[in-house]
């Protein structure tokens, strides 16, 4: 007979099951959350000139800035992205390229956060 399997083992062990199982459960629930809430719009490549064409004919509801990424939302509801260098502003970079202040003032601009989201959200849980 095994002396080691003292009812205070078993106790802990239980707790420990019981942890166990709300880890699984959490990550079961939050997996299709991350997965889904990361994915990106389908968006056609395309080059800087290309979106600031596009911005000066007017054919660009709304410009979304994610990091070096610049999603340009077309009035026909097509989706251009185009990446710009890193260390300059986007609109800095849109008005070296020849956007004009005005066809930038009357741009809807949505700067979003490129590590926010759901994604992040596993690596605070991961922290604990």
């Amino acid at each position: 007979m095994n002396d080691d399997n003292t009812p205070g083992q078993n106790k802990h062990m239980t707790l420990l099951r019981n942890w166990l199982g709300i880890a699984v459960l959490i990550v079961a629930v939050m997996l299709p959350i991350l997965i889904m809430g990361d994915r990106q719009v389908d968006a056609q490549e395309a080059s800087l000139p290309d979106i600031v064409s596009a911005i000066e004919a007017g054919e660009v509801e709304k410009l979304i800035i994610q990091g070096d990424f610049l999603i340009a939302i077309q009035t026909d509801g097509s989706v251009i992205s185009a990446r710009k260098e890193a260390g300059i502003s986007a609109v800095e970079a849109l008005q070296l390229l020849g956007t004009s202040p005005q066809a930038l003032q009357e741009l809807s601009i949505v700067v979003k956060n490129p590590n926010g989201g759901p994604g992040s959200l596993l690596g605070i849980l991961l922290t604990f």
